[in-house]
């Protein structure tokens, strides 16, 4: 985590790839799909949407390794010899347990052929007694056995037979008439371009190619920082992948240009103690020219609660003296905006909140 954590980005970063990329002749760059997508790796702040942050959030960290290994175990689970096995585990279950049916039949067969011996053994003491001693004894005893291997042999031969053809030709029935297609679920579909850290490690072994290589030489700043500056970013990513897991929350990367901004994070979280629907959105900027800024808006019921703290003075002053077009700009929208509130803050710490069950996003 701390080496993760050293690799800390600076605003300027993102520009200085944009800028060494664009100066490579796009002859070049036409061969390399890697830098078209990057262009749209970081949009400009007035392009972010609902949508853009949408797919940001769900191309990055532990969102993006989740829908992938859903994806992954879907298809296994619809894997045509995985279905095959499956049916024919469950044919087998079926035919084992009219099997069973069949034993248990069998079980009282046995019983009245045992039955049977019992009745005709008797029958030969009685017979023996009154014989006389010109009789066949052999003669005698033959005819209660033959009757007793009568009994015996047919009802358990048969019905044993039956049962293992049974199940020889069911097990061929479901094998020959499976349709795996019959059984597939509509796939969650995957989009790859979407995966920032995948992108970036695509990026390094295009920067490492001959052409690009010496093209960067010439570019803006010195060759060796683009490539540590994908590596800086790969590691970003991965801090709050881990972050994630550590945390037992959701730590995502937005990237996107904002020329004025230092750094910034968002926190989303829902009041589970409320009986109303209560959601904030908690925003810490950190400004050039107007320092850090913590931002908190909630909505309960469609309306709208805002408070601005702000390190500065002079920065306070503007927000009050601007807030008239916060108002303007949410009743144009529709928005119900019920308070704004602006005060002043000694200290704003980013990430205060980490232990919460919440959303957080460092752009």
């Amino acid at each position: 985590m701390s080496e993760l954590s050293e690799n800390k980005l600076q605003s300027e970063d993102l520009q200085t790839l944009k800028t060494a990329f664009e100066a490579i002749p796009v002859s070049i760059k036409s061969n390399y799909p890697e830098f078209s997508m990057f262009s749209k790796f970081a949009p400009n702040i007035e392009q972010v949407d609902g949508n853009l942050l949408k797919s940001a959030i769900e191309g990055s960290g532990v969102l993006f390794e989740t829908k992938l290994k859903t994806a992954v175990m879907q298809e296994i689970r619809q894997a045509p010899d995985v279905l095959l096995a499956k049916d024919t585990l469950h044919g087998v279950i079926n035919v084992a347990t009219l099997g069973l049916e069949e034993l248990k039949g069998i079980k009282f067969d046995i019983r009245g052929a045992l039955n049977t011996i019992v009745f005709k053994a008797e029958e030969g003491l009685y017979a023996l007694q009154e014989v006389k001693s010109d009789i066949d004894l052999r003669q005698l005893l033959n005819a209660p056995l033959e009757k007793v291997e009568l009994a015996l042999k047919l009802p358990i031969a048969d019905k044993l037979r039956d049962s293992l053809t049974f199940l020889k030709q069911k097990l061929l029935e479901i094998m020959q008439t499976h349709d795996p297609s019959k059984h597939e679920e509509p796939k969650t579909s995957i989009n790859f371009a979407d995966d920032q850290k995948s992108l970036l490690f695509r990026l390094q072994d295009v920067l490492s190619e001959g052409r690009v290589a010496d093209i960067l030489k010439y570019s803006v700043g010195r060759r060796d920082d683009i490539p540590d500056i994908v590596e800086r970013l790969i590691k970003h990513i991965e801090f709050f992948q881990v972050s994630s897991k550590a945390n037992d929350m959701v730590y995502s990367f937005v990237p996107f240009s904002w020329q004025g901004l230092r750094d910034g994070e968002m926190l989303f979280k829902k009041n589970k103690y409320s009986s109303k629907k209560t959601f904030t959105c908690d925003i810490n900027l950190n400004l050039w020219q107007l320092g850090k800024l913590s931002i908190s808006a909630t909505v309960s019921d469609r309306v709208f609660f805002i408070s601005f703290r702000a390190e500065r003075a002079e920065t306070k002053d503007l927000i009050v003296a601007h807030r008239g077009e916060l108002e303007r700009r949410f009743a144009k929208a529709g928005l119900s905006l019920q308070v704004i509130n602006v005060a002043m803050k000694e200290t704003i710490d980013f990430a205060e909140a980490k232990n919460t069950n919440a959303l957080d996003l460092v752009v």
